[in-house]
């Protein structure tokens, strides 16, 4: 389009490395939905073309651009962002899996993980339709107390069977079933 010699510069950058890329049939929106797919933001693409360009455009700008390629941009990219949200979701998973071993690093992890949740389901709208439950990151020293507490409790119902089979006071049928007490967590960590 004449008199507009930035947006060129910019789609011919997209083009080229789409056609790099993805083959030498792909487009400058090939460039964006690929990226997208992949799950990057728009944010994150402009600043890989700026640095590639050495050129300055803001992020509102360059989406002005893209959604203008063709006719369906803006339905190729909500299903390029839709299939984006999976590594959104798996970095969630992933950061939820990561070890804390102080109440700041709990903190930052749920953070990181709940920002990547809500980008999935902000760009899938089946994740929002499933509500995917938060994530939830234990503290080491939780984790050793519910351990601890799950030991003594067995280590409690195994007492009271040997105390039963001494003439104690539990019932044949509570040792056949091998009946054991649970440890409610939740509460435990509340009361602490």
């Amino acid at each position: 389009m004449p008199g507009q010699p930035k947006r060129d510069r910019v789609v011919a950058a997209m083009k080229q490395v789409a056609q790099e890329e993805l083959g030498p049939d792909a487009e400058a929106l090939d460039y964006v939905c690929d990226r997208l797919s992949g799950g990057l933001v728009l944010r994150e693409i402009s600043a890989e073309l700026i640095e590639r360009m050495g050129e300055q455009h803001s992020v509102e700008w360059l989406r002005g651009v893209v959604v203008k390629l063709t006719p369906d941009a803006k339905e190729k990219m909500a299903l390029a962002r839709a299939a984006g949200a999976v590594r959104h979701a798996e970095d969630a998973l992933a950061i939820a899996d990561e070890p804390a071993f102080t109440s700041a690093d709990v903190q930052r992890n749920r953070l990181r993980a709940d920002v990547r949740r809500d980008l999935a389901k902000m760009f899938n709208p089946e994740l929002r339709e499933n509500k995917i439950a938060p994530v939830q990151v234990a503290s080491f020293g939780q984790l050793l107390l519910a351990a601890h507490l799950e030991i003594a409790a067995r280590e409690g119902a195994e007492q009271r069977r040997r105390s039963a089979a001494d003439g104690g006071e539990t019932t044949p049928a509570a040792l056949s079933s091998g009946e054991t007490e649970s440890v409610d967590y939740e509460t435990v960590s509340e009361n602490q």
